[in-house]
């Protein structure tokens, strides 16, 4: 991944914060946000000599500057009708704290300069701006790093040529489909999300095959593709809150009441998947990623980490008894 094809569409990803990189259409200001279908966050590189452009192909505007901005430390990266060129060299292999696997990046920096793009450090997620910043002072820091992803631009209606690209048509990438039941599989533990009888709180355990560990995947409306709901298929319990408020510590539970979960894939792997309550800036979290039966869930704040994957189970009869006979191990909770 870390080197480029001309004329080739890629997102640009950070895999420090997770996010990529997105022209704000308004402003033309640049900012890594959450992973979406949005054409603002496509951008197409065009070799120019030695160097590359990135035009955004919602907008054709270029990523980097104005043609008379004197460049230092902190300058904004934007999106400009100039053709800004960029030097694009490896940076290596590298290890990013919350990555769950090594990616090959690169540098981006302006010709004859020590500037390049960089993700302004130690701000709130979603919305870090994108700087320029002078690389690897006084050490190179993940958030210079950058990766190109082409692998996840599909579109939903036939193409005839490169051409016929109609960008609203960029289908969202989500591993999960409307009506489809699953088990919500917590990444690092591999336990699931089991909906306890006696509590009502939803807690990590081992899969046992229990119904009160599938859940029916419900997109209410399909303009908003990453809002969704899960509902219990033992007793139509949605996973939800405890109480009416979602605050930082809030458990996990069933609820009687649809509860909509915004879903943030993750770019780095498009089958792992953050939970976030809209608004609230905070995302479902198994505590520890503990492996240990009935460990807590809850609201907790972000940390790029936290993933979940949807693995199908296909029911054959819903009609059947909780327990069926063709699912030993059903009805333990270790």
């Amino acid at each position: 991944m870390a080197s480029l094809e001309d004329g080739v569409i890629y997102r640009i990803i950070s895999p420090h914060y997770r996010g990529v990189l997105e022209l704000n259409e308004r402003t033309k200001a640049v900012s890594v946000q959450d992973f979406t279908a949005s054409s603002l966050q496509l951008w197409k590189a065009t070799k120019s000599g030695a160097y590359w452009r990135l035009e955004n192909v919602s907008t054709g505007f270029y990523l980097g500057a104005h043609l008379q901005t004197t460049v230092s430390n902190t300058s904004p990266v934007i999106g400009t009708q100039t053709k800004f060129r960029w030097k694009v060299e490896p940076a290596g292999v590298s290890k990013f704290p919350t990555a769950l696997k090594e990616v090959h990046s690169v540098l981006l920096t302006i010709p004859f300069l020590s500037h390049g793009l960089d993700a302004l450090e130690e701000q709130s997620y979603p919305g870090p701006p994108a700087i320029f910043w002078k690389l690897g002072t006084p050490n190179l820091a993940d958030n210079q790093k950058w990766l190109f992803d082409p692998s996840q631009i599909v579109f939903s209606t036939p193409l005839d040529s490169p051409d016929d690209r109609n960008f609203s048509d960029v289908e969202p990438v989500l591993p999960l489909a409307h009506g489809k039941v699953y088990k919500i599989v917590n990444a690092q533990s591999r336990t699931v999300a089991h909906l306890e009888d006696d509590s009502g709180e939803v807690r990590g355990y081992r899969y046992n095959e229990g119904r009160n560990q599938l859940w029916e995947a419900v997109c209410e409306d399909e303009s908003e593709p990453y809002l969704w709901s899960f509902k219990c298929i033992l007793n139509e319990l949605y996973l939800g809150l405890h109480g009416d408020r979602a605050n930082k510590g809030t458990l996990i539970a069933g609820s009687p009441n649809s509860f909509t979960w915004r879903l943030v894939v993750n770019p780095l792997d498009g089958n792992l998947v953050e939970f976030y309550a809209p608004y609230s800036g905070l995302s479902m979290n198994l505590d520890g990623n503990k492996k240990a039966p009935g460990t807590v869930m809850e609201l907790w704040s972000p940390h790029r980490a936290r993933f979940w994957k949807f693995e199908e189970v296909e029911i054959k009869d819903r009609s059947q008894p909780l327990w069926l006979k063709d699912t030993p191990g059903a009805g333990t909770t270790q």
